[in-house]
């Protein structure tokens, strides 16, 4: 239960149920680095597309852009850090304007004790998201910890949780997540 900007109520505790995600579509490109390993910068541009189903029908086109670094810190161990910003259709969704344009970053460590899969810690930060909800907070920062399996060369499932770092009220404050990407 909260407020909108406007004193008027809302609550998505009669919301309930499962959907999928918009389908996004995006490709890296290196602007530095080579394929033996070294330290890297790569451009990120992704595509979101109004495909949600259920709790999240309604999202219009999104679109990002993220630069991205990566850094060996040894044989099975790497830090990556990223700034970027993402543009999208502002809603509403369920009553909620989001706002159009925001700013993130990233710092990432990647251990790599096998082949096949990986151990991820992740701590990222963005401005504001929400336009109408009073007192929503206009920082956010999380902690994403995941483990990455490979599915051969062209796959790999990711399994992680996400943990709130600050006790907001706003953004999602522990959260489980499975992934399934594919790569050409």
């Amino acid at each position: 239960m909260g407020r909108l900007v406007d004193g008027a109520p809302f609550s998505w505790s009669d919301r309930s149920g499962f959907g999928l995600g918009s389908l996004e579509w995006g490709v890296r490109w290196r602007i530095l680095g080579d394929n033996a390993g070294g330290a890297a910068l790569a451009l990120l541009p992704l595509l979101a597309l109004p495909t949600g189903t259920g709790v999240f029908a309604g999202h219009g086109f999104g679109a990002a852009v993220e630069t991205v670094g990566n850094l060996p810190l040894g044989a099975h161990l790497n830090f990556y850090g990223g700034l970027g910003a993402t543009v999208q259709d502002p809603g509403p969704v369920l009553g909620i304007l989001f706002v159009p344009a925001r700013l993130h970053a990233f710092a990432a460590v990647e251990w790599r004790p096998g082949s096949l899969w990986a151990l991820v810690a992740e701590v990222n930060a963005a401005s504001r998201l929400i336009a109408n909800i009073d007192e929503y907070p206009g920082f956010h920062s999380l902690l994403n910890l995941s483990a990455r399996i490979g599915l051969g060369n062209h796959a790999r499932i990711d399994l992680g949780i996400t943990e709130n770092l600050e006790a907001q009220r706003a953004t999602t404050d522990f959260a489980l997540y499975a992934g399934l990407s594919f790569f050409p």
